[in-house]
């Protein structure tokens, strides 16, 4: 990126080429402290600072998706839905009563901060008995459309989610009751048949399109009317262990059941975050949602399961490069993960579904992850006016964000921190390193056989820094 210029350097440019004598008038209300001058002056320099910063960011947008409206633009073209995930719990429901209930899937409960939890899977409960079933936070919400006129790749906006609310999935229904099937893009679809597909747009609004008219998918005529079931989920719901829940509307005797919150069998999340949707913006603009495709399993993965705390899926040649060849190897996909907020168990068998859905001619091996610190030797030497332990911590911050537990470059597998980049960026966001004194030297000690399972990351105290001050 060329020179990006700060508002100071463009006004202090105006006051000086106004001092320089060519402009009298203008020299003299200056020389005289005029704020009608000096305000504007500031203005106009604030606002050519700002397209200083827009064009320097223009320059490497091709390379870098620096700027947030981009990355939400590249998802949007790229087909990635700001879908939440709900949470699911196990419930345990206490029958102290005399009589038996039956309870039916899709019974709606209610916990203590009025959320909505659906009931998976129905139960029969004896008296004296307790059962446990499976709940999800969400709630069902129909919305009826009218189309307005018949034509190619119809499409209608699905409504907004209220604050802290996230779309979970969209169901599509003909007036006549039936329901049309989810098409990527109409991929495999021949005329007439009743399908759907999603998009979005830089906004991250969700709309459902119609087909080619003649050519894929159905068109919908003027005057019918389409059906929107729609999940809408709170995303990261957390239940405490045996916290209360009820029915939202009440059958016969059954005030005699105890509703309390068991296990939780995986946590639900907001939608993807900026930075999450500029890492998986990173892959193959032409990957059109197929694994097979580049052989990029990693994104299938990481799009339909975020988020990990860490995910790497390699290859047989990956895994012979560090532990040599072995006839067990052949066709088998390697996986190696750690996440939060849900059942290991249940988490390899989503994993497992999910890439055999796409490509079932691969074994898969689970490799469990193995946590390694990188430890980061520091030699700082600083001009005297500087406050050593204020830039100690700002050194420390800045490698956590970066190749932290919880960064983007952590979170992926098998990569390598790259140095001189590194020194270079702490010396353009640290100031005290900019004073043409002061000077930074980095040293790590890097595992020189990198397996791919090993979770590698910098934390606070894996950084030691020692710092000289320098004294003429």
């Amino acid at each position: 990126m060329s020179t990006v210029f700060q508002k100071s350097e463009f006004y202090n440019a105006a006051i000086s080429e106004l001092s320089s004598g060519n402009y009298p008038a203008l020299s003299a209300r200056l020389a005289l402290g005029d704020v009608t001058l000096t305000q504007q002056i500031g203005a106009m320099a604030q606002m050519l600072a700002m397209l200083s910063y827009q064009l320097g960011l223009a320059e490497v947008e091709p390379w870098v998706k620096a700027r947030d409206n981009m990355v939400l633009a590249d998802a949007a073209m790229r087909g990635v839905l700001p879908y939440g995930k709900a949470a699911i719990y196990r419930a345990n429901i206490i029958n102290k009563g005399v009589y038996t209930h039956n309870i039916t899937a899709g019974r709606r409960l209610l916990d203590n901060k009025g959320r909505i939890w659906t009931i998976a899977n129905g139960t029969t409960i004896a008296s004296g008995e307790t059962q446990s079933v499976q709940i999800e936070q969400y709630e069902l919400s129909e919305k009826v459309h009218t189309v307005t006129e018949k034509k190619s790749f119809y499409t209608i906006n699905i409504p907004q989610p209220e604050t802290d609310s996230y779309l979970l999935d969209v169901a599509v229904k003909h007036s006549d009751g039936g329901y049309f099937q989810f098409s990527e893009k109409f991929n495999n679809v021949s005329a007439n048949t009743r399908a759907y597909h999603l998009v979005c747009d830089e906004m991250m609004n969700v709309m459902v399109q119609f087909g080619l008219e003649n050519k894929a998918g159905y068109i919908p005529e003027k005057g019918e009317e389409i059906t929107f079931i729609l999940r809408y989920t709170n995303g990261n719901a957390t239940l405490n262990n045996a916290t209360a829940l009820e029915f939202e509307y009440m059958q016969t005797h059954e005030e005699d059941l105890t509703i309390l919150s068991a296990d939780l069998i995986q946590a639900g999340a907001a939608p993807f975050s900026i930075d999450e949707l500029r890492e998986i913006t990173n892959y193959p603009s032409l990957y059109d949602n197929n694994a097979v495709f580049l052989g990029e399993f990693q994104f299938l993965v990481q799009r339909k399961l975020s988020p990990f705390v860490f995910l790497n899926v390699w290859n047989e040649r990956k895994e012979e490069a560090v532990r040599g060849a072995n006839v067990d190897n052949i066709n088998t996909l390697f996986v190696s993960f750690l996440k939060d907020g849900i059942d290991i168990d249940e988490a390899k068998t989503q994993i497992t579904r999910i890439i055999q859905a796409a490509d079932n001619s691969y074994r898969l091996k689970f490799v469990d992850a193995v946590e390694e610190k990188i430890n980061i030797n520091i030699t700082l030497t600083l001009a005297p006016m500087h406050d050593e332990a204020a830039v100690k911590q700002k050194i420390i911050v800045y490698l956590v964000a970066q190749y932290g537990k919880n960064s983007a470059w952590a979170r992926k597998g098998g990569q390598r921190i790259n140095w001189q980049n590194t020194v270079k960026s702490l010396r353009e966001n640290i100031t005290e390193l900019q004073d043409g004194v002061s000077d930074i030297d980095i040293e790590s000690v890097q595992s020189s056989n990198l397996l791919p399972e090993t979770f590698r990351y910098v934390s606070s105290d894996s950084v030691k820094i020692v710092a000289t001050k320098l004294y003429s």
